[in-house]
Parts: structure tokens; C-alpha cells; sequence
């Protein structure tokens, strides 16, 4: 008890008492170890083994107290700030170790290049590293200029900020990929938005305005960033089929700029000196060529195995497909795989991967994989809690929103004046041929019969077609035959009221919604009510 006191109130003598102990243990051990093996331990040894011991045990007991009485984790060091030497000396081991791995990668290159010629196949991940090793060779040629050139180093930032890609990949560390890839798909979020209300547009439209549809749960997990599974996608493939608004050679110019931009195949020079629909061509052909390429690709991952690819492979694999990358294993493996099988079936137009994709992580479960450098350097969800930056934050986010939204106005009253205008054209051309078929019908009946009597003749109409069907029940009543018996009222009523039947068969039609030449009770009652009107 003596011990455990003094060592829980003064940790210099702490240190000073397991010292010695340990000195006076270890030079009892060498003798012990110099007689014989099957001599027993000196009576001494013994005692100060079991004090040492006890000692240690009290080490361990003080300190979990004094954790325990301060109700937090232990304090951890604060990183100090490295000198100017010895980031230097960093600098030029980064350059190193990348230089290094360029060569090893580029040996291998060699070798395989040599396989292709001499007519081997390639795998997958063969054909990864000779396509990757030859990106970065040409790259290594702007790049090796800013370490040749002295003092050129400086002006690194800059031309990196402006060419992304122009640093080879075996330079770039694992913390930095990540970060471009968040940063990249960060800056494609309004055109993925505006891409998102056109669908959901389209396909309202496209349903009849069915609020009972499957699609709007559907949407409705896509727009807040649920779970989505490959059976949701197929739901919703049938709008993107040929001839529908959604298949990719009718999208409207601004969607495809947004589709181009949100997949990485957008240059901002060719709408500059291109004519607008040849412009348009070459999006549509891009991006058709984007989504073929990336089927093939698909075989090859089904061929090799998903389950073969590693976490890091399964995150490179999801962002190159623009899909969710945080997540489990399990996660990224299965989206990716319910892609595959997508791209695979050739009933489904690989394009509507580009609206809806496969996600198996849910939004609020994705932030739980970001590390605290990612959300506090990139995308500073906590670093800025309660300061005034976030204000600043939140008041530019705003006005980004309300820019973009401008945008989006702007781009549909530049694409889609004409088609509103012809819209508009065909809806008042409706209007007035209803309201000129409905003129005269309006006046003769309104001038001969009461509403009442109108509406009862339905009824007679209907059992007598009942009659003539012995019995059986029937939806409607066919239009000729109401016509020509409202015109046999009018005839008996007013010999000379100069209304043909023809005219009265074109004003009842006019209220026949489906088209399907029987009007039903509440579509001649509708049409009753305009006449009465």
C-alpha cells in the first residue's frame, strides 16, 4: 500500500524505483543464468521479481484512474510544426520515391508491351498498368521541367491548379487522390441536379401524372440519396428507351452539356466554334462512346471476379463510374456489381446509368467513411461550426444556388422556346375548335331543352343499349348513337332548329377523354355542364 502511494504521487520517483529494480533483475538473471538450469532461484530474486511486478501492476492502476477522473481519452500530442529543412528534405523524398516507382512502372511497361508484340493477351489489370504508365510518361515531360528548371518549383501550384492531370500518378500520395476525387464530384453536383429535375419531369409527364406509380418512390430515394437498387434502375429504363424524351439522341442541347460535364467528356471550346446541332452530334457520339467503352470494361471485371478487387480498387472503379465511392467493402462491391450485370443486359440503354445508378450506401451512412481531414479540409462541415465563415459559407452556397438556377432558366428558354410556343400555339388552336363545335349545340339545346331532361336522356340511352346487349352492363354509351338521339329530340321539338347530327357527334367527342368513341356518365355530364354553362 506504501508503494502504491508514493508511486501515484510522485512519478519521478516512479521511474527512479522500476529502474533500479529492473538493473538489480537483470544483473541477478545473468548470474542465475551462469549455474546450473536445475538450480532454484535465489530466495532475493524471487522477492524483488514479485515487487517489480507489483509495481507494475500499480503503474497500471494509476493510470487508469487518472484517465477515468479526467472522463476523456488521453491528450494527444499536438503535431509540431516541421522547419523549412526538414520539408525540404520531405519534398525530396516525395520526388524520390515517385521518380523510383515511375521507373519500376515503366520497366514492367516494357516487359508487357514486349508480351503484346510477340501476341500474348493482357489482363485486366496488365492493361491498367500499361495504359497508366504511358498517361504518365507523357506527363512526366511538362512535369520534369518544374524540377529541372531551378526555382520553377514555385510556379507548380499554379500550373496544377489549371491542369489537374498534368502531375504523373505515381507523385500523387493516396490523401491527394482521394481529396480530387471529392473536389471532382463536388463540382459536378449542380449539373447532376438539373439532370435529376428533367428526368423527374419527364417521367411524371410520361406516367400521366399517375401519383400511385412505382417510379415516384423511386425517384424520390434518388433525389434524397437512398439506397437504390439494379431492380429500381429497370423500373425506370422503360423512359429511356428509343423514342422516348429521355433516350440520348433526344435530350435537349443543355442536358447533354450537363450529361457531358457530369461524365468527363465536356470541352468548353468545341460549343465555341461549333455549330449548334453539330456540336450536339458530337456530344451525343461522345457520350455513347463513353458508356460502350465502359461496357466493356464491365465484361472484364465480371470475367476476373468482383470479389477478387480490393477496397481501394472498388472506390477507383465506383468514382470512374460517377457512383457513390464511400462506403463499406460489401457496399461497393455489391453496387458495383448490380452495374455490371446493367450493362450486360441489353434490353436496358446503357444512358440511363448516367440519371440513375446504383448506390448501396446511404447518404447519411457515407459521412461515417470520411476521414476528419476530409470533412474538415475539404468539405469543412465542422471547421467552420459556429464562426463567421460558415455565414460567409452559407450566403455563397446560396448565391451559387440561385446562379445556377438562373442558368437553368436561361438554358430552357434557349433551347425549348420553340417547342413552348408551338405548345401554346396547338393549346389555343384546341380551345377555339372546342368552343366552335360547341356554338351552335350550345344555343339549340340550351334554347329547347332544360339541363335536367338533357342528362335524363343519358339514362334512356343507356337502358337502351342494355336491351339491345340482353342485359349486360356496359361502361358508356356510343357517341353516334347519343347524337342521333339528341338530334330525334330536337327534330320532334323543332323541325327547323338546323343543327346536324354530324355537328352534335363532334361537340360530344370533344369531352371523350380516352378517345375510345363511348362517353361515360361524368364525361356527358361534363359536357352537359359546359353546355349549361
Amino acid at each position: 500500500k506504501a508503494t502504491v502511494s508514493v508511486l501515484n504521487w510522485c512519478p519521478r520517483f516512479e521511474s527512479m524505483i522500476a529502474g533500479r529494480a529492473v538493473a538489480r533483475a537483470a544483473r541477478v538473471a545473468v548470474r542465475a543464468a551462469a549455474a546450473r538450469p536445475a538450480a532454484p532461484l535465489p530466495h532475493r530474486l524471487v522477492l524483488q521479481q514479485r515487487w517489480f511486478s507489483a509495481s507494475q501492476a500499480a503503474l497500471e492502476v494509476a493510470s487508469e484512474a487518472a484517465t477515468a477522473a479526467a472522463g476523456a481519452a488521453p491528450p494527444v500530442e499536438k503535431k509540431k510544426k516541421q522547419g523549412i529543412t526538414r520539408q525540404a528534405w520531405d519534398a525530396m523524398l516525395h520526388i524520390y520515391h515517385g521518380a523510383r516507382l515511375l521507373a519500376i512502372n515503366t520497366k514492367v511497361a516494357v516487359m508487357l508491351q514486349r508480351r503484346v508484340l510477340a501476341g500474348s493477351q493482357l489482363t485486366r489489370k496488365e492493361k491498367q498498368l500499361l495504359n497508366k504508365t504511358a498517361k504518365d510518361l507523357i506527363r512526366m515531360v511538362p512535369f520534369s521541367l518544374f524540377i529541372i528548371i531551378p526555382g520553377a518549383e514555385v510556379l507548380l501550384p499554379v500550373a496544377l491548379m489549371m491542369f489537374p492531370d498534368m502531375m504523373p500518378s505515381t507523385f500523387v500520395t493516396k490523401e491527394q487522390a482521394r481529396k480530387r476525387q471529392i473536389l471532382k464530384n463536388m463540382t459536378k453536383g449542380v449539373s447532376s441536379r438539373r439532370m435529376y429535375e428533367h428526368m423527374l419531369s419527364r417521367v411524371i409527364i410520361d406516367e400521366g401524372y399517375d401519383l400511385w406509380s412505382p417510379s415516384w418512390g423511386i425517384l424520390k430515394r434518388v433525389g434524397e440519396g437512398d439506397v437504390v437498387t439494379a431492380a429500381d434502375v429497370r423500373t425506370l429504363a422503360q423512359h429511356f428507351q428509343p423514342g422516348h424524351k429521355l433516350h440520348v439522341r433526344n435530350l435537349a442541347g443543355w442536358v447533354l452539356k450537363d450529361l457531358a460535364k457530369t461524365i468527363g467528356v465536356y470541352h468548353w471550346f468545341g460549343g465555341t466554334f461549333l455549330p449548334r446541332r453539330l456540336y450536339n452530334a458530337r456530344l451525343r457520339a461522345a457520350v455513347q462512346a463513353h458508356y460502350d467503352q465502359l461496357a466493356a470494361d464491365d465484361k472484364q471485371i465480371l470475367e476476373c471476379g468482383v470479389d477478387k478487387l480490393t477496397h481501394g480498387e472498388l472506390e477507383d472503379e465506383c468514382s470512374k463510374r460517377g457512383m457513390r465511392f464511400f462506403g463499406t467493402t460489401a457496399c461497393l462491391r455489391l453496387q458495383l456489381s448490380q452495374w455490371c450485370e446493367i450493362t450486360q443486359d441489353g434490353s436496358i440503354p446503357n444512358e440511363v446509368l448516367a440519371f440513375v445508378r446504383p448506390c448501396a450506401t446511404n447518404h447519411k451512412e457515407m459521412l461515417k467513411h470520411l476521414t476528419e481531414m476530409e470533412v474538415n479540409t475539404v468539405l469543412g462541415l465542422k471547421k467552420y461550426e459556429n464562426s463567421p465563415m460558415k455565414e460567409r459559407l452559407v450566403k455563397l452556397t446560396k448565391g451559387v444556388s440561385q446562379d445556377s438556377a438562373h442558368a437553368m432558366d436561361k438554358g430552357i428558354m434557349e433551347e425549348e422556346v420553340d417547342d413552348i410556343a408551338r405548345l401554346v400555339d396547338e393549346t389555343t388552336q384546341q380551345l377555339l375548335a372546342t368552343e366552335e363545335a360547341l356554338g351552335k349545340v350550345k344555343h339549340s339545346l340550351k334554347a329547347h331543352f332544360e339541363k335536367e331532361y338533357v342528362l335524363a336522356l343519358f339514362d334512356d340511352v343507356v337502358e337502351h343499349e342494355m336491351k339491345i346487349a340482353r342485359g349486360t352492363a356496359t361502361q358508356g354509351v356510343h357517341v353516334p348513337t347519343l347524337a342521333r338521339m339528341l338530334h330525334q329530340k330536337l327534330t320532334e321539338k323543332e323541325p327547323n332548329h338546323g343543327l346536324s347530327a354530324y355537328r352534335l357527334v363532334v361537340a360530344i367527342r370533344e369531352f371523350d377523354l380516352d378517345t375510345s368513341n363511348m362517353i361515360t356518365a361524368d364525361e356527358f355530364a361534363n359536357f352537359v355542364a359546359r353546355i349549361y354553362e
